[in-house]
């Protein structure tokens, strides 16, 4: 038996798009302004999913050298001897 005359090759499904999409066309070119706005939005929802990470990592980045400042501070504040109570921050 001869299993690769059963199995569909990559180049038959790019021949199928390609014909769904020249059949599909006559509709969208009526569509035309519904086909650009989905096209927009879907750059715009592409772009937010790449901003967000971005945009946190700077917050994050921004926030941790406040965060050392501080926590040296409190380092040398634990280490001040005239301290009122273990608990003392």
């Amino acid at each position: 038996m001869n299993s690769s005359s059963n199995q569909t090759k990559a180049y038959d499904f790019k021949t199928r798009d390609i014909k769904v999409l020249k059949k599909l066309l006559p509709y969208l070119l009526k569509m035309r302004a519904r086909v650009i706005w989905a096209v927009s939005f879907l750059m715009l929802a592409k772009l937010a999913n790449v901003a967000v990470p971005l945009a946190l990592k700077e917050i994050v980045d921004s926030r941790s050298d406040e965060y050392n400042i501080g926590i040296a501070t409190w380092h040398v504040a634990s280490l001040w001897p005239f301290k009122t109570s273990k608990f003392t921050i």
